[in-house]
């Protein structure tokens, strides 16, 4: 992209199909990063019960090795939406070069926990055999996420600038490399050798190194010359990105509390939870990826000094997300049947999983409201309201309510009571967070 093209964002970027415009590809890209992880299961799975509970228990290890980083990281996409919007392609130089040392300084240190894989995966209850499998597939990916932190900065500077395709395009080579060599690296064909579930470790990097070309490639006209690592400007990365990483982890790890709370009360109330969180996806993904892009939106708009744009695009963002995350909260509460029964559960988890699908149905409008309103906070560089909103939502509305509804008797529902709190406190909080009019004068500028 030439420096001619960085204009502000002009007000009619702020229309609901701005919005969709941008948010598509971010919704593609998301849903094809957990294909990604679907084909590693189902390829493991082929080696039995305990590889596959290997794996799982290694990706939830790697998820939160690498959430703070990842959150971060964050930090490259508002900076270079602001600069993008101010038409200054100098400084989203820098900052892109910033990330791209960010991503190399986090993938160093997160490799060094390589050889701590066994104690990380014994720190999840696993032992044996788990163990054993999960420690060579957790540590090939500890060891190549480096490719991972690379692939978010690189996503930082072109979504930064409202190219939300390119990054598309290259998530979904990366997953058809990913398709390709799960069953030649797992099984050794093609006189490879079996690398069992660590091939699948080793395919899942190779895949994200194909996208860190892809990106690097396609990035490399624009970004000139490489930039040496300035620390002023990396800190100006940490301070919009590490309160989002931090927000990051600690949610994380409150749902993880949240599953162990589950799993005391018994299996079928877990089960149903499971279900149920896979069915949700469905309509996360959507609210996510126009989150983002009304974050993008506003970042420029700041960016250009136009807080009035800034303001419609949030308006368009939240009418989008409303608008398509409601009608999965009809068909959540209409036929809530035919959405879990493909899963095969039983009539006891089926029966639970019906509660909780209508009690997700019901707040499905607020969950949009404030994935919207937060990602706009976060555009506008506002990413330690949003943390400490996040957090205070999570920890002091959602753990607590859940303690109690499962105290009180009512297992899942009551848990997931607890979700729904949370949502309607937070939808709440961040609407009047953006109404304010605090958040347009907070930007990273």
């Amino acid at each position: 992209m030439r420096a001619s093209t960085l204009a502000p964002v002009a007000p009619s970027e702020a229309r609901p199909a701005d919005v969709l415009r941008l948010a598509w590809p971010i919704m593609v890209s998301m849903a094809s990063y957990s294909i990604m992880g679907l084909v590693d299961s189902l390829f493991v799975g082929q080696l039995g019960t305990s590889a596959l509970a290997a794996v799982g228990l290694a990706t939830s290890a790697t998820h939160l090795a690498c959430a703070l980083w990842i959150g971060c990281l964050g930090g490259v996409r508002v900076l270079i939406a602001q600069r993008s919007g101010a038409d200054d392609l100098a400084s989203a130089r820098v900052f892109a070069w910033q990330g791209i040392w960010l991503a190399l300084l986090a993938g160093a240190l997160t490799a060094c926990l390589a050889p701590f894989a066994p104690a990380m995966l014994g720190l999840f209850g696993a032992s044996g055999d788990v163990v054993s499998q999960g420690s060579g597939y957790l540590g090939v990916r500890l060891v190549g996420s480096t490719f991972v932190f690379l692939v978010f900065a690189l996503q930082g500077w072109f979504q930064g600038r409202g190219d939300t395709r390119t990054p598309m395009r290259a998530v979904l080579a990366g997953n058809l490399l990913n398709v390709v060599l799960d069953p030649v690296l797992i099984h050794g064909l093609f006189g490879f050798p079996a690398l069992g579930a660590a091939g699948a470790a080793v395919a899942t990097a190779l895949a994200f190194g194909v996208q860190v070309v892809w990106l690097g490639v396609a990035a490399s006209r624009d970004l000139g010359a490489r930039v040496a690592l300035r620390w002023d400007d990396l800190r100006e990365i940490l301070r919009v990105g590490l309160p989002m990483g931090t927000h990051f982890v600690l949610d994380v790890a409150s749902f993880a509390l949240f599953a162990m709370l589950l799993a005391s009360v018994g299996e079928a109330h877990l089960a149903a939870h499971v279900v149920v969180v896979r069915v949700l996806m469905v309509s996360v993904l959507p609210g996510h990826a126009i989150g983002e892009a009304t974050g993008v939106l506003v970042g420029r708009a700041l960016g250009g000094g136009q807080p009035e744009v800034a303001r419609r695009s949030w308006a368009s963002g939240t009418l989008v997300a409303v608008a398509i995350m409601s009608v999965f909260g009809v068909g959540f509460l209409s036929v809530p049947e035919l959405l879990l029964g493909p899963f095969g559960v039983e009539p006891d988890v089926l029966e639970l999983g019906v509660g909780v699908l209508a009690l997700a149905g019901l707040v499905q409008a607020f969950d949009a409201v404030a994935m919207v309103a937060v990602g706009a906070l976060n555009g506008a560089g506002d990413t330690r309201f949003s943390m400490v909103l996040g957090l205070g939502a999570s920890w002091l509305v959602k753990v607590p309510v859940s303690v109690a509804g499962v105290a009180l008797g009512f297992g899942v529902v009551g848990a997931w009571s607890g979700v729904a709190v949370e949502l309607v406190v937070l939808a709440l909080l961040a609407v009047a967070r953006v109404r304010g009019g605090t958040w347009l004068s907070r930007g990273a500028l």
